[in-house]
């Protein structure tokens, strides 16, 4: 099933790109592309590898009443022609990979 989020399109230069929503209940359909200094520059990824430490103390905090986290994140996806924005929603197909650039 697609992926449809609210979403706000603009540019940066000759680049479209939106701003939008996505429930954590869509997160794992992400793909973290894991960075490798000995990769070639063009495929060393983005993301350092996770922490268990430091997830399982996010998790932690979040689990507590009060814990709250405003995420922003950078999503790619590297194949043309596969969203689609209408009436203020972006629809991703299903099957599309999104990669993580960046999460916080």
């Amino acid at each position: 099933m697609a992926l449809i989020v609210p979403a706000i399109p603009f540019r940066q230069r000759k680049v479209k790109m939106y701003v939008a929503v996505v429930p954590v209940t869509h997160l794992d359909r992400f793909v973290v592309d894991t960075w490798d200094a000995r990769q070639p520059p063009h495929k060393r990824g983005y993301q350092r590898k996770s922490d268990q430490k430091r997830v399982e103390k996010i998790a932690r905090y979040l689990e507590r009443a009060d814990g709250i986290m405003p995420v922003a994140g950078l999503l790619n996806i590297r194949e043309t022609g596969q969203l689609s924005f209408s009436r203020g929603e972006l629809r991703i197909p299903d099957g599309t990979r999104v990669w993580i650039v960046d999460m916080q």
